[in-house]
């Protein structure tokens, strides 16, 4: 019950995992660097060990399963799902410009629903977009970043778009921004409700209740851009979206007052 630095305590679930481990599944989400992970990783005992990551260099910590982006099959079935449109000819070419990724299609289905639109018609908005869309990088390491599939960049920042125009007082932009900027590990809802109350979230000075802030959380879990952890009490982004979010700011030349907020 004593107060451990993480490190102490991750060594000692690694200890406790090691000596049983029965019926235990541990995850390493998002690795990126393998001296920070070995540490923690157990050397024996009966524990599952579950590490996802970008980098193939990490299959020497164990059996390599790659994932892959849906089939046809899966990816059209998805759009039906979400979207609440029948299996249509258009769902296909939908699909293929999204390369048939999961959070991609979840995006794009969202913004169909949200808008009524058909499949040709968010095709249509989707390639004007990528057509007119300056390609312009923040400097640093977002820029030596592999590309993004084609359609993908464009729909993320459509589903942003869409969720921001329909935001008149400024809540949701504010509640994504700040996500996209702290811990990719997750951000308390608490700090978000603080943050609401400090008039951070929709500028000027203008504070909002904690009940305002959890219904543009929901709005924004529904439209895709963000989930909750098990017990609801941490905001997760995925990278890609919180990647889309900060460049986005870069374009409307807010990246550094919002960075100060932050």
């Amino acid at each position: 019950g004593a107060r451990r630095p993480a490190a102490d305590t991750g060594h000692l679930v690694r200890q406790w995992l090691e000596a049983d481990g029965r019926h235990c599944l541990l995850v390493f989400d998002g690795v990126r660097d393998r001296g920070a992970l070995r540490p923690f990783v157990p050397a024996g005992g009966a524990a599952r060990i579950l590490i996802t990551a970008a980098d193939e260099q990490l299959t020497e910590l164990g059996t390599r399963v790659p994932v892959q982006a849906f089939s046809a099959e899966e990816a059209l079935a998805e759009l039906g799902r979400r979207a609440g449109r029948p299996d249509e000819a258009d769902a296909s070419a939908v699909a293929a410009e999204l390369a048939r990724l999961p959070l991609a299609l979840d995006l794009a289905a969202a913004v169909i629903a949200a808008q009524d639109l058909a499949y040709r018609e968010f095709l249509t908005e989707l390639k004007g977009r990528s057509a007119d869309q300056d390609d312009v990088q923040p400097p640093g390491p977002v820029q030596r970043r592999a590309p993004q599939p084609a359609g993908v960049a464009e729909a993320l920042r459509l589903s942003v778009d869409t969720v921001c125009a329909a935001d008149r007082l400024g809540l949701s932009t504010g509640v994504l921004e700040l996500v996209a900027l702290l811990s990719r590990a997750g951000v308390s809802r608490d700090l978000l409700h603080a943050a609401g109350q400090a008039g951070t979230l929709v500028g000027r000075g203008r504070r909002v209740a904690a009940a305002m802030v959890d219904r543009a959380l929901e709005r924004l879990n529904d439209q895709s851009l963000l989930g909750f952890s098990r017990d609801g009490q941490v905001v997760i982004m995925h990278c890609l979206v919180a990647r889309t979010v900060r460049e986005d700011m870069v374009r409307r030349e807010r990246l550094t007052a919002a960075c100060l907020e932050a």
